[in-house]
């Protein structure tokens, strides 16, 4: 019954758009109430002329409350035009891109320049979840005719550092952990082809180490490749990713284990270990980074 309502639900989203698929992509967007938000930023970075045009294009389309549960940093730095222009940019990519194109890691130039990294991952229930960098994306295949909308619960952003090295080197707070993995010669393997997950400890987490045991990490290169190691496995997870009691083998060994207590979605709290994550992930071009507010230990061989 369920996966009958389901399919009833996504056929009738789909029928709506069919039967006004004349409109182009800006039309049919002002015809639902939960684009409000998108309409009045797309308008703001000086882009709805631009998707009037013939395109085609495929939006990717976040929902008002998407806008509405972004932090406050966020809303102040749209008052940038340019970086306005940039993340607007980013949820559009040339061409008519449908469904059944987005498979996992799959990358999709955006008409910002940066790619869009696609994933497909089992939730705990057996389900899938379809992402872009990261962000869910929750209805599929909404035509118009200059292109297609899928719909989105969050927000992507763009960034400066296009490698996971790079990318850490441009955020806030990451110093101490920039200046270990220079130390423990990682900083090569993180701005390699290989695509990584990577939970950055803040500078804070590092204070909170006793200081005897935070002097033989800087000291002992083996003992301080084989921590940050603990802090990353192979391939990419962004937050729908993971799941209460997921567990993943860690880069070092021994697994991770990861807890998510509220709705999945910005406001729910996504835990590994002992550690918590702070503030949005940050994808890059090898992967995705999760900072957290602890340096996890390794168990004991």
């Amino acid at each position: 019954m369920v996966f009958k309502i389901l399919f009833l639900a996504l056929g009738l989203f789909s029928v709506i758009f069919v039967v006004r698929s004349q409109n182009d992509i800006i039309d049919v967007l002002r015809d639902f109430q939960e684009f409000r938000t998108l309409i009045q930023l797309i308008q703001e970075a000086n882009l709805t002329d631009t998707l009037r045009e013939k395109g085609p294009f495929t939006v990717f389309a976040p929902v008002d409350k998407a806008f509405a549960e972004l932090p406050e940093e966020a809303w102040k730095s749209f008052k940038d035009v340019n970086l306005l222009r940039k993340v607007m940019s980013l949820h559009v990519v040339p061409g008519s891109i449908m469904s059944s194109e987005l498979r996992n890691e799959v990358l999709l130039r955006s008409a910002e320049g940066q790619n869009i990294r696609i994933n497909v991952y089992q939730n705990a229930t057996g389900g899938k979840v379809l992402t872009a960098d990261g962000c869910p994306i929750t209805k599929t295949d909404a035509k118009a005719s200059n292109g297609v909308i899928h719909v989105m619960s969050e927000v992507m952003f763009p960034l400066p550092g296009p490698s996971i090295t790079e990318t850490l080197s441009h955020m806030q707070n990451l110093s101490f952990l920039l200046t270990a993995l220079q130390k423990a010669d990682l900083t090569g393997t993180l701005s390699g082809d290989d695509t990584y997950t990577f939970f950055a400890p803040t500078n804070e987490a590092f204070d909170q180490l006793p200081p005897a045991y935070l002097e033989m990490l800087l000291t002992t290169k083996m003992a301080l490749s084989d921590l940050l190691e603990f802090h990353m496995f192979y391939d990419v997870s962004f937050r729908p990713a993971f799941y209460d009691g997921l567990q993943i083998r860690s880069l070092q060994g021994p697994f991770l284990t990861f807890s998510v207590k509220g709705p999945p979605g910005p406001t729910a709290k996504y835990m590994v270990n002992n550690a918590t994550f702070l503030g949005l992930q940050q994808p890059a071009r090898n992967g995705v980074i999760h900072v957290i507010d602890h340096v996890m230990i390794s168990p004991e061989p």
